[in-house]
């Protein structure tokens, strides 16, 4: 159905199967489909692509796009923009891209806001910030905030949100839990173990 739709030119129906090829691990046909569509300006086509060169090692016309489509009001291309910036060491530039789309109520951008905090040793606010994506649902937030708070000595806080976590399937949850209880009476976890900065999932309709 998408193949017809996108072969008759339709830019929305050429991204969902872009993302369908992506998400099977047809990566060159996704590419193929999404740089179709990009072409003719559609900024989701343009922020997917960008996305998808990122999970080919291809960061520097990734970042390219992203500024374009993130030009265009997409969100998903702002964060992901920032997460590409602060991993290249650029980040005061990230932090304001990550600021930007955090104060629209974007969770990731929040999320991923906090994970920068900490590495650029601003606890309280990233506390904050991890807080604010955890209560919004981010699970990935709610692990990073436990280990934030087992770190500093809140293992009991932090015991708690990291079993709630677990309990969703989440594997990182899960291998922190396990290091805060080996390691409770000790030091507790530590804080190196918080993830790295990322969109749960780039690709987007």
């Amino acid at each position: 159905m998408f193949r017809q739709a996108a072969a008759d030119g339709d830019t929305n129906a050429a991204l969902n199967l872009g993302i369908l090829l992506a998400n099977t691990d047809r990566i060159e046909e996704a590419e193929t489909t999404f740089r179709q569509a990009a072409a003719t300006g559609h900024t989701h086509a343009i922020a997917n692509l960008g996305a998808l060169l990122v999970r080919t090692d291809r960061s520097g016309e990734a970042e390219t796009l992203f500024r374009l489509a993130s030009a265009s009001g997409d969100l998903n291309a702002t964060v992901n923009l920032g997460i590409l910036l602060a991993e290249s060491g650029r980040t005061k530039e990230a932090e304001a891209l990550l600021r930007e789309a955090s104060a629209t109520g974007n969770t990731s951008a929040t999320a991923n806001l906090g994970i920068l905090l900490v590495k650029t040793d601003r606890i309280e606010e990233a506390e904050t910030m991890l807080r604010r994506a955890s209560a919004s649902g981010d699970f990935n937030a709610t692990v990073n905030l436990g280990i934030l708070l087992a770190e500093s000595g809140r293992t009991k806080e932090a015991e708690a949100l990291l079993r709630e976590a677990s309990a969703t399937g989440n594997v990182n949850a899960t291998y922190a839990l396990g290091v805060l209880l080996a390691e409770r009476g000790r030091t507790g976890a530590d804080v190196s173990g918080l993830g790295g900065l990322s969109a749960e999932d780039p690709l987007e309709h």
